[in-house]
């Protein structure tokens, strides 16, 4: 499996996780009426293939629907992704220039 550092994985995918985890496999279909509150299906398409791409969904695309399986060990793959934001580094101090002496346009040889 490769390295995806990035987002935290968030709570609609864990859900998702947990639906197809408890059914086995299923499709977008199953997975949305079994949601909690409202959803929208295009956006559970969204987290399916977000979890494909991040390796803890298979995806059957051979079937209509697609149907969708979990990774065995789903859970532990999530934990051990490596953290996904970087303490920002400290500003460098800028860098004292000197004055320009020329003008640089015909306006502000009127400033002079």
């Amino acid at each position: 499996m490769r390295n995806n550092a990035g987002r935290p994985v968030g709570a609609r995918i864990r859900e998702v996780l947990e639906i197809t985890e408890a059914r086995g496999q299923a499709n977008t279909t199953e997975i949305r009426l079994a949601m909690k509150g409202y959803v929208e299906s295009a956006n559970v398409g969204k987290y399916c293939s977000r979890a494909v791409g991040l390796g803890l969904l298979t995806a059957d695309r051979t079937q209509h629907p697609i149907v969708y399986s979990p990774m065995p060990g789903w859970r532990d793959l999530i934990d051990a992704r490596p953290p996904s934001r970087r303490l920002p580094e400290p500003k460098k101090e800028p860098v004292s220039r000197p004055a320009w002496s020329m003008a640089n346009s015909v306006f502000a040889l009127g400033a002079a």
